[in-house]
């Protein structure tokens, strides 16, 4: 699989494989209509302005003392990082007739913004930026951490070091980096495997989410028993570890009632689903 396939998968997992599992959810909820949806995450779960991926504050260059200087080409990524950041802005789009798009509407834009989600136009953006303009902007905004390491695990040379971001990222309320974790089980062939893919999706369904539970069973077959209990073990296992170092950051508890807009239509619409196959089955169809 090449590396360009393997980025368009991440893509699609992203976005388009949820918009045509969740048509018939999302027909219950009109662009601008507000219905079904709570409050967004509190403040202190918004992506934080110069928090640095593992959680230390930014370095001022002028106190970096003896480190060696930057080479020509990190250096200019780390001068174009505030232009990627410029560019992405501080919002996701709303954009209604967009396909490409996640958000069927503005309350539902701002969920997906403020759990670390980005629009279809940042994301194409930040997927074509080198590595060292994400390293840049990363210290700025976990958005751009999630990418980061996303394009780190790709490149297949930095060792646990992506894991280490997404872990700290979803510490910090980035559901986007629980997710984009479980990507990187599906679309990267070094890493990978269902059953962890599963568990993050499980995951980040925990933080209201609903739409990885489509992913999850879209993109994995049926996993065998021993492989569903790891899947289940791993969940509970990286949980814990999330939120010890959030406790660890000084953050509150994740909110319990943080499901994304639509929720409840979205499970009127699985509990159709379920019932007309229950039904077939019965009937010997």
């Amino acid at each position: 699989m090449t590396r360009g396939y393997e980025m368009k998968l991440h893509k699609v997992a992203l976005g388009a494989l949820v918009l045509v599992a969740v048509a018939g959810a999302i027909a219950f909820f009109q662009p601008g209509d507000d219905s079904g949806g709570i409050d967004g995450p509190a403040a202190s779960d918004l992506p934080v302005a110069d928090e640095r991926p593992n959680g230390e504050a930014p370095v001022d260059a002028a106190a970096r003392g003896g480190a060696e200087p930057l080479d020509s080409k990190a250096n200019s990524g780390a001068q174009r990082g505030p232009a990627i950041l410029e560019v992405i802005g501080a919002g996701y789009r709303f954009e209604p007739g967009n396909p490409a798009n996640e958000a069927v509407s503005q309350h539902d834009a701002d969920w997906l913004h403020g759990n670390g989600f980005l629009d279809p136009a940042s994301y194409d953006h930040l997927m074509k930026a080198s590595i060292a303009e994400l390293e840049a902007a990363a210290e700025a905004d976990l958005r751009v951490a999630v990418m980061l390491a996303y394009r780190m695990a790709a490149a297949g040379t930095y060792g646990e070091q992506p894991f280490v971001i997404l872990q700290d990222a979803a510490a910090k309320g980035s559901v986007f980096a629980l997710v984009t974790w479980g990507d990187i089980h599906y679309a990267l062939p070094q890493y990978r495997n269902a059953a962890a893919g599963n568990a993050y999706y499980t995951l980040a369904f925990r933080r209201g989410y609903f739409s990885a539970a489509v992913k999850k069973n879209l993109l994995s077959a049926p996993l065998s028993p021993k492989a569903g209990l790891y899947s289940d073990a791993h969940a509970e296992a990286t949980w814990l570890r999330i939120t010890e170092a959030r406790s660890q950051l000084g953050k509150p508890p994740f909110p319990t009632n943080n499901f994304r807009p639509g929720f409840e239509s979205f499970l009127d619409y699985a509990e159709a689903g379920f019932r007309e196959d229950f039904l077939e089955k019965l009937e010997g169809r």
